[in-house]
């Protein structure tokens, strides 16, 4: 077969391989922050939603006029009435001050959009070891120069990147070594893009 003579020959030199194993960890690198960036948009897409339901619930309360005037109804004393006001407006202006300063929601979105480049950046390494392994790429410049070109690509992005912490990276860990979401199985593929529209082992042929 054609590609496995370019195949064997490109990886007869030992200095190529670690380029190959290069491109291969870049790649990896680049599914494993695409993953974390996720969990991480999760976590702050959870801690957002609580703070807006936090903010919103205190602020009602405090703003009923008659909330002293419920609690001494119930024969809550007054300095404990205006006390119980006091904290509620307290929290009210913490839950408030945490939507306005760290605006979870936001971040959660910024960690979505660098995860959808860092998953277009996978897809381009893992496209790029596919030409080399099928033969379409085989000389060292082109594939040098297309591996710079991510590297570049990669360096744009972490100026900017969000900050992700160690609970989205042990999520992130579970769903990939261990839930393994990252891999397609044939029965899948075969499942969400019919079997009628796939091509089998038969429809190949050796030249």
């Amino acid at each position: 077969m054609i590609f496995h003579i370019k195949f064997n020959q490109i990886f007869m030199n030992k200095d190529f391989r670690l380029i190959y194993r290069q491109l291969a960890e870049c790649g990896t690198a680049m599914g494993w922050t695409y993953k974390i960036q996720l969990k991480q948009a999760e976590s702050n897409t959870i801690k957002g939603r609580i703070v807006k339901v936090l903010s919103v619930v205190f602020s009602a309360l405090v703003s009923v006029s008659a909330l002293s005037a419920a609690l001494k109804m119930i024969n809550i004393q007054d300095n404990v009435a205006n006390f119980i006001t006091a904290i509620l407006g307290v929290l009210a202006t913490i839950a408030v001050g945490l939507d306005n300063k760290l605006d979870f929601l936001s971040l959660a979105k910024d960690n979505i959009k660098c995860g959808a480049i860092c998953r277009d950046i996978t897809k381009s390494y893992r496209s790029l070891l596919t030409d080399i392994k099928s033969g379409q790429m085989t000389t060292y410049d082109e594939i040098i120069a297309r591996r710079d070109e991510l590297q570049r690509k990669e360096l744009d992005l972490f100026k900017d990147a969000p900050i992700t912490f160690r609970k989205a990276v042990k999520k992130a860990e579970e769903h990939l070594m261990k839930a393994r979401d990252n891999e397609t199985t044939d029965e899948e593929i075969r499942s969400i893009l019919g079997k009628q529209f796939l091509l089998s082992d038969d429809d190949f042929q050796e030249e």
